[in-house]
């Protein structure tokens, strides 16, 4: 792809929220990497690759761009109510609240995959819920073999400085997970 201007995408997140445009199919990437693919969409939810999925996502892998958006935003998948397997991100990852490297929120299963995101920022927003490979784990399953970069920064954008809260929103792979 090429190079992108500040401020601007080349893609549009597959399906949204709503039950009658979720993806609801199987993708399959088989193991094929995109490069660079940036969505710059402060206001909207469910921003990743797909916005929100209630299918399979697997194979597939994310690599360079960034993914802005508001809640709900991961380098793959915005919102999980399926499954996403074997999938990984390597682009900066922003919005208000619910952000993780691969999923922004997870009501389903996930499994081998993996966070290389080297930036993961809040923008703003009282809704913070973030992680390394998920933002917020809500139900579902997490499964083996899920990885993330040891060393991926969490900035507070309204400040641009490194933060570790001292809540236990963060830990290694997902951020909250609700009873």
């Amino acid at each position: 792809m090429l190079p992108v201007a500040v401020g601007e995408s080349n893609w549009t997140a597959i399906e949204t929220y709503l039950p009658a445009a979720r993806f609801s199919g199987s993708f399959d990437g088989q193991n094929h990497t995109i490069s660079n693919l940036t969505i710059y969409a402060p206001g909207s939810d469910c921003q990743g690759m797909f916005g929100c999925i209630s299918g399979i996502v697997k194979n597939i892998g994310l690599t360079g761009g960034s993914i802005n958006g508001d809640s709900f935003v991961g380098g793959v998948v915005g919102m999980n109510l399926c499954m996403v397997e074997n999938c990984y991100s390597t682009g900066d990852v922003s919005g208000t609240g619910n952000i993780g490297g691969v999923e922004g929120y997870n009501d389903g299963t996930v499994e081998n995959c993996v966070a290389l995101n080297p930036v993961v920022t809040i923008t703003s927003g009282a809704n913070i819920d973030f992680g390394r490979v998920v933002g917020l784990f809500n139900v579902g399953f997490l499964g083996t073999g899920n990885h993330a970069h040891s060393n991926m920064k969490f900035i507070d954008g309204s400040t641009s400085m490194p933060f570790t809260p001292s809540t236990p929103v963060i830990s290694d792979l997902t951020g909250v997970t609700w009873p």
